[in-house]
């Protein structure tokens, strides 16, 4: 039961990410502006979308879910504080999204800790 669970924070994870690893990728208008906000048009867009689409691959590889979860909490992390410090908006389903991901990153990195080997 706990595995399934998994799978379906995982699987759900990596589908929020796909949708805006593809609008910076594909350098949708909202996505330019939004870099340009930051300063980091279009360097940081394509390397923040490469990171989101790395994060869903890796959410649904075997083996890779740690990784994978750390990738997507840290893209969801910087951008709660970029849209809390820098660019100052939300538009409400995207927040609801974020806080979606951020809360299945964190739960799926807790309940995998021992997936990820230290040596």
């Amino acid at each position: 039961m706990r595995n399934t669970g998994l799978w379906f924070l995982q699987i759900l994870s990596s589908i929020i990410l796909l949708g805006p690893a593809w609008s910076k990728i594909n350098s949708l208008p909202s996505s330019i502006e939004l870099f340009q906000t930051l300063g980091m048009e279009p360097y940081g867009r394509i390397i923040v979308g490469i990171v989101e689409a790395g994060a869903a691959i890796c959410l649904v590889l075997p083996k890779m879910h740690s990784i994978g979860a750390l990738m997507s909490l840290s893209v969801m992390i910087g951008a709660l504080i970029a849209h809390t410090t820098v660019i100052g908006f939300f538009h409400p389903p995207w927040i609801w999204l974020m806080f979606v991901n951020l809360i299945s990153s964190t739960l799926i990195l807790y309940l995998r800790k021992d997936d990820i080997i230290v040596q």
